[in-house]
């Protein structure tokens, strides 16, 4: 592997490049085989790495780069070699290069753990606000968002329905699916505790602070889920913090 290679690789997941390098990255994984087998070695030696203290591995690969050099029959005989040889012997460019050894990017962790919701099933022959429901979910699903928000906000003014927190959780939905994180945020800060939606809206408020880059804030929310009895993303919530603490 190249050394141009292996930093395009990091890079990519990394969350550094373009949308049009991003793009171009996903081809060539799809279209060259030799491409998408670097990129695998890539995942297996880094899966190593962060296995691994930082000063053991690079003591052991010194010795595997003075093993190399004298053609020592043990060398070929290392871990790392049998998985990702062609990864391991580019590890010793890498260490002065903090992009290989830090947090993940907003951007990163953001895709790592988003997913976005289903609309839920719609029923027939309804009237009034349940209209503009079906029509919301409807664009929702049809990824027309800002349909979506024009009907989801026609319905969060109206004081007398029962779609009020449903209509807030895919409002805000669909303003992140635009980029217009603080409207998302609104949103699913207008979604009330006693909601069945509360508890998604909790956790979509956190990948939210994450995406925009106010990570304390979002730490602060992911605390609130972590120490919350139930919430379904408790686990999930924890794993995540401590890859934003560290």
């Amino acid at each position: 592997m190249k050394k141009e290679t292996l930093h395009k690789i990091v890079d990519y997941f990394r969350g550094k490049l373009s949308d049009k390098e991003k793009e171009d990255f996903i081809v060539r994984q799809k279209t060259e085989e030799a491409f998408a087998q670097e990129v695998e070695d890539y995942k297996i030696a880094e899966a190593i790495i962060k296995a691994n203290h930082r000063d053991q591995l690079i003591a052991d690969t010194q010795q595997m780069m003075q093993a190399y050099e004298t053609k020592q029959p043990s060398f070929f005989l290392h871990p790392i070699f049998k998985v990702a040889a062609a990864v391991a012997l580019l590890i010793i460019a890498l260490w002065g290069s903090k992009s290989w050894w830090s947090t993940p990017s907003a951007d990163t962790l953001f895709a790592q753990y988003f997913e976005l919701p289903q609309a839920p099933n719609l029923r027939g022959n309804i009237a009034d606000t349940e209209q503009l429901w079906q029509r919301a979910m409807s664009a929702y699903t049809e990824e027309n968002y800002p349909q979506a928000i024009q009907q989801l906000e026609r319905i969060t003014k109206n004081t007398s329905t029962n779609r009020t927190n449903s209509a807030n959780f895919y409002l805000g939905l669909c303003y992140l699916m635009q980029n217009e994180y603080e409207p998302s945020l609104a949103a699913f800060k207008g979604v009330q505790p006693t909601s069945s939606y509360f508890q998604e809206a909790l956790w979509y408020r956190a990948l939210v602070n994450i995406k925009k880059g106010d990570l304390e804030t979002a730490q602060q929310t992911l605390r609130e889920i972590a120490t919350m009895e139930g919430h379904f993303k408790r686990k999930v919530a924890a794993e995540l913090l401590k890859k934003i603490v560290n």
